[in-house]
């Protein structure tokens, strides 16, 4: 990626602007990535996975509303072992509070047609699905996930759908 990008955007909004410069041949959908953002507000403590504070949560909620006001479709995250940073450690948002994902949810719109991308082990299925259950009720913002195939939790994901998907 470092070769390949020109890193010269700060904001999402800039993001935004900086993919506008370069030709493609394809339609592209932006979503706002919870890692970044996360490390973006809480620095460090962030990259540590350290939980967010009340004041954490209320900014990473007014960046993806400027983001999403800008033109991102959605937001999404990634709980899973699966994801790791370059040096090999748990990425920012494994592990994510429960709740921080609410209230980052508690941004999106379904009028807006927004997303929530959530990538997990699924160790937990019920609280996971629930995160998207809950945004969509409160938002009308559409849910979507990504089922790895993680040996004996998500090999044969059939049974896991029909249990949560309701």
């Amino acid at each position: 990626l470092a070769e390949g990008l020109r890193w010269h955007w700060e904001s999402f909004p800039d993001y935004l602007d900086a993919r506008d410069e370069r030709p493609r041949d394809i339609d592209v959908a932006a979503l706002v990535p919870h890692a970044p953002l996360r490390v973006f507000v809480m620095g460090s403590r962030g990259v540590d996975r350290e939980p967010a504070t009340a004041a954490d949560i209320e900014e990473m909620q007014r960046l993806l509303k400027q983001a999403l006001d800008a033109g991102a479709v959605g937001f999404s995250t990634s709980r899973t072992l699966v994801h790791k940073t370059s040096d090999g450690n748990q990425i920012p948002t494994y592990r994510a509070a429960t709740d921080e994902l609410k209230r980052l949810g508690e941004m999106l719109s379904g009028e807006q047609g927004h997303v929530f991308q959530l990538i997990s082990d699924w160790e937990d299925a019920e609280n996971e699905f629930d995160v998207l259950r809950q945004t969509s009720a409160r938002t009308g913002a559409k849910g979507t996930f990504t089922l790895l195939d993680l040996g004996a939790v998500t090999k044969d994901g059939r049974p896991l759908l029909r249990e949560h998907l309701r």
